[in-house]
């Protein structure tokens, strides 16, 4: 079951999805960026914007003021509180990353296309836009591992490591969780 954030495709008529794996639950990934364990959230709609936003903030071509500030996590374990974008896994940043520069290469073809599209207003162009390759890169399977804790503050489940005892912090309100 992917993550599926859903926009314009530059290059091709339709829609896109860009996706994140999901474990078999439903559970997407996160990495504190500050103690670097690893957890995972339920994924809502509230994560797909947060991918929607962390790729128009990685996109030099996007108007930052029109690009929505991530909304703040806290780390379960050591209660680091950053934006939740800093919580992806390095191999979700690497995905993205390349994903921004699909992107970023997709809109100077188009604008480059501008040309060619009007060339009754310029009917001796100097150059031909060439279309970037598509993206056809994805990440791996998401293992089904970690155990679920539910969080009785926000009415939510997270799944952390099956060793961890003692306490959690919620990663959405910060409230102190026995388990």
């Amino acid at each position: 079951m992917p993550c599926q954030v859903e926009g314009l495709s530059l290059c091709g008529v339709g829609v896109e999805t860009i996706t994140l794996p999901l474990d078999r639950g439903g559970f997407c990934r996160r990495r504190c960026p500050d103690c670097q364990r690893e957890f995972k959230v339920r994924w809502t709609e509230m994560e797909g914007r947060l991918i929607l936003q962390h790729l128009g903030a990685s996109i030099r071509f996007a108007n930052l003021d029109e690009v929505a500030r991530a909304h703040p996590l806290v780390c379960p374990y050591c209660a680091h509180r950053e934006s939740a974008d800093s919580f992806f896994t390095p191999a979700q940043r690497e995905h993205l990353a390349r994903r921004a520069e699909s992107l970023e290469a997709e809109i100077r073809f188009e604008q480059l296309r501008h040309v060619e599209r009007s060339l009754a207003e310029n009917p001796y162009p100097t150059f031909l836009a060439l279309p970037p390759a598509p993206f056809r890169a994805s990440l791996g399977p998401e293992p089904d591992d970690m155990r679920v804790i539910l969080l009785p503050c926000c009415e939510e489940e997270i799944k952390i490591r099956e060793s961890w005892t003692g306490w959690i912090r919620c990663p959405y309100c910060a409230s102190h969780v026995e388990i």
